[in-house]
């Protein structure tokens, strides 16, 4: 879509193009104050099309709104998949309506005809819009009961997606308590509407933390059936293929949060002093600075006495925590300026993990303290209680 700037259109030409839609060499700029920012949102994110230029407040046709439904999953999910299954329209070789109807989305207006060209009923659009909502990106929405006075209006086929869609509030009425079902839905009301979509699947979530606020697009509310608050030691292994393999400990004990088995973390404070370095919040990630000629004393490895009928501590069911896990956009944490992905291991298998929070401390895999001091494994000795 080409920048927008103010001109007229002669009547023969405005004629002659489906509404919405205007000369692809021709420039225009017909937009309602209200939509401009979800235009340009929506034109950043690819959800119009870029060799379009609408005519934003003529109505929009069914075949230029499936293109926006379209482009809007693709900005929100980046992917789906498709069953592939027959398309028996006759009158559109589009791609993107015909993926829709694949996906279930969008129906024709008959067995063979889709009807590209027809302008775009308010119904027809909550119709669409609703099922592209229960099959990409299911919302929960309230069971407040929308009494329009015009109800008798909305076809049979569109009276659940009329009453979801005003429950959600992604679409509204026209004034003195009307949805107006028939009537037609413009560029720019389907572009905002799409847009507001978008913007929901994007929620933001904040969380408190000891050094400050993180935000992340994922939801990390997260439970584990872990012993916490534990004292342990920190083992650390390097050439953990060779026999003669390299086994360390570390003798100052750490707070640890672990799952009983073996995956295993320290606290942050414990992290810090280990190091002689100092955590914060930067760009939204976790940091750490530290000397890097600052490494911990280790001694070699010493078995620990384990007592008979000895027990974990702090032996817990499911507990609350926030796991600000690899899939975050917070993620990977820097590490004296540097990004760095968070790593765990369990079984000698390392792997990316992330940063744990339970009852506002915070908790890194101790994996991470081999990789800062050259080692290939870390791991936790935890001191059992006696029986």
């Amino acid at each position: 879509m080409k920048k927008l700037l103010s001109i007229l259109l002669s009547a023969t030409l405005f004629l002659s193009m489906p509404a919405g839609v205007v000369a692809e060499d021709t420039e225009i700029e017909v937009m309602s104050d209200w939509a401009v920012e979800s235009v340009n949102q929506a034109e950043a994110l690819g959800i119009t099309e870029a060799d379009k230029n609408y005519d934003f407040t003529a109505p929009i046709t069914r075949e230029d709104f499936c293109e926006l439904i379209f482009n809007t999953i693709i900005a929100a999910q980046g992917h789906f998949t498709v069953t592939e299954i027959p398309v028996p329209f006759v009158d559109t070789d589009n791609y993107k309506v015909k993926t829709l109807y694949q996906l279930g989305v969008i129906n024709g207006k008959s067995e063979t005809a889709f009807a590209p060209g027809d302008l775009l009923t308010r119904e027809e659009a909550a119709v669409m819009i609703i099922r592209m909502i229960n099959t990409v990106m299911p919302m929960a929405a309230t069971e407040m009961y929308f009494d329009y006075d015009d109800m008798d209006q909305v076809s049979d086929w569109a009276l659940e997606a009329v009453q979801v869609i005003s429950n959600l509030g992604f679409m509204q009425g026209v004034g003195e308590n009307r949805f107006a079902p028939q009537e037609t839905y413009t560029a720019e009301q389907s572009i905002v509407t799409l847009v507001r979509i978008y913007d929901a699947t994007r929620k933001i979530y904040e969380y408190e933390t000891p050094l400050g606020t993180i935000t992340t697009d994922v939801d990390c509310q997260s439970a584990s059936n872990w012993a916490i608050e534990t004292e342990a030691r920190i083992d650390l292994v390097q050439d953990t293929g060779n026999f003669e393999a390299t086994h360390v400990m570390i003798e100052k004990p750490v707070k640890a949060f672990t799952n009983q088995l073996s995956t295993v973390c320290i606290s942050f404070d414990d992290f810090a002093e280990l190091f002689g370095g100092t955590w914060t919040i930067a760009d939204n990630r976790f940091a750490f600075t530290y000397d890097t000629e600052t490494m911990p004393e280790v001694v070699p490895y010493v078995p620990l006495e384990t007592p008979d009928g000895a027990e974990w501590p702090n032996k817990t069911e499911a507990v609350d925590c926030i796991y600000f896990g690899y899939f975050s956009d917070h993620i990977p944490i820097i590490i004296n300026g540097e990004e760095r992905t968070v790593h765990g291991q369990d079984g000698g298998k390392v792997f990316d993990s992330g940063i744990t929070m339970y009852e506002n401390t915070l908790y890194i895999p101790v994996q991470m303290v081999a990789e800062l001091m050259g080692y290939d494994i870390a791991s936790l000795d935890v001191f059992l209680n006696e029986s």
